[in-house]
């Protein structure tokens, strides 16, 4: 080929391709071949070349294809450049060489050679490819070695989403001797969906004895989520076993509410009215009218006229509206207008006009006018305005000038539309 017998004018050749992305693979494909034939006459060139994307580029190549026989010798020729931009822009191919070949060495190499934050992120990528073969020494190392933080949180989780899936207890000791608290509870955060996927019944034996606290809630929500994929009143009956109401563990819950609601909507709000405190209720049943409006919507319709005033109403009105505009854009105006005024009216227009802007922006800014409370009717006028006219500018702008709307509002509309 054309690189083998004359490199320099393959290279040449690559440098003219017009794509970035084909240019650069040529280019590896050249160097690497280059490399691999005559190190020091590819090293020699690559050195001439101006500053710039391509000769980072070359050097990255060059220094994998040595690396990979030589990683002592691309360390040498890494550490003969005088770019310090350069060399930083590379180091990571030469810590990989090192890691490959021997990663205590490429620990003590990092350390010696390289001012943090960027020190521990290359260690940090060290261990992890040091627990594909040694899961337990990365893991002493990360704790003795790396600073608090979120890289050695990753190392660890990396490290113990491979042992659990061989030995479940030395994975839960690993975990538990985790100090601070606070990191613990970051790992676990990380595994224990891994960790409920190998053995369920382990992670519910590890949460039932574990003390109060973060790790603790982590590892119940991952029982409940999990329990809920089967049977969501087992999940339910779980979350009450730990928590109190009182404890304000609501979201424990909410996971197995939703599962529940998408088979049995109308059973779950009935439940959620009858066992759980208001605070609750006004949270999470307006999440679960959309799946209970797609089989009973008069039901729905019906035990929504019936609610009172309140945050309650205000959010299912709004979440209703959304289901029935995906059906009936008629039915849902119909029903709009039965409703008294209120919050709750007034939620739903805003709703509704959120909903059809895209399909009709005039009626959707009509219907936003009617909304009674003075700051609401605002908003829902700006944020319905806004939205037609990051569609169409021109004929928003036009349409808000005709209707008399202020200056200084349509300037601000326009604005938060660029």
């Amino acid at each position: 080929s054309i690189a083998a017998k004359d490199p320099e004018a393959a290279i040449d050749f690559a440098m003219n391709i017009s794509r970035k992305s084909d240019r650069q693979s040529a280019l590896s494909q050249v160097v690497s071949k280059w490399a691999r034939k005559d190190p020091d006459k590819a090293w020699e060139w690559a050195s001439a070349l101006g500053k710039g994307e391509e000769r980072t580029y070359v050097f990255t190549s060059l220094l994998q294809e040595i690396g990979n026989t030589d990683p002592a010798a691309a360390v040498a020729r890494f550490e003969s450049l005088d770019d310090e931009s350069l060399k930083t822009a590379i180091e990571y191919t030469v810590v990989r060489a090192l890691t490959i070949d021997d990663p205590e060495t490429a620990l003590v190499y990092a350390d010696a050679n390289f001012p943090e934050p960027r020190r521990t992120k290359h260690k940090a990528d060290i261990l992890r490819g040091m627990a594909a073969t040694d899961p337990k020494e990365a893991f002493a190392l990360a704790e003795e070695s790396l600073p608090l933080g979120s890289d050695r949180q990753n190392v660890m989780s990396s490290v113990l989403n491979q042992i659990v899936q061989t030995d479940f207890d030395e994975a839960i000791a690993m975990l538990d001797s985790i100090e601070p608290a606070g990191s613990r509870a970051s790992v676990s955060r990380s595994i224990l969906y891994q960790m409920n996927q190998v053995s369920p019944e382990k992670v519910r034996e590890w949460a039932d004895q574990l003390p109060e606290g973060e790790t603790r809630r982590q590892a119940v929500n991952q029982v409940a989520q999990g329990l809920a994929e089967h049977s969501p009143q087992e999940a339910i009956a779980y979350a009450l076993e730990q928590y109190d109401w009182e404890d304000g563990q609501h979201d424990v819950l909410s996971s197995a509410l939703r599962t529940w609601a998408r088979s049995e909507p109308t059973e779950t709000v009935s439940w959620v009215i009858e066992n759980t405190p208001e605070e609750f209720q006004d949270r999470y049943i307006p999440g679960m009218i959309w799946n209970w409006a797609q089989t009973e919507m008069t039901t729905v319709r019906n035990w929504i006229d019936k609610l009172p005033e309140g945050t309650l109403k205000e959010r299912s009105v709004g979440s209703f509206v959304r289901a029935i505009v995906e059906h009936d854009v008629t039915m849902a105006t119909e029903w709009l207008e039965s409703l008294p005024g209120g919050e709750g009216k007034d939620n739903g227009i805003a709703r509704f006009a959120g909903e059809i802007v895209d399909i009709d922006p005039t009626a959707a800014l009509i219907w936003a006018g009617q909304i009674q409370e003075e700051k609401e009717r605002d908003r829902a006028l700006q944020n319905t305005a806004t939205s037609w006219a990051r569609n169409d500018p021109a004929s928003a702008e036009a349409w808000l000038r005709k209707n008399s709307f202020e200056d200084e509002w349509i300037k601000k509309v326009m604005d938060r539309a660029q």
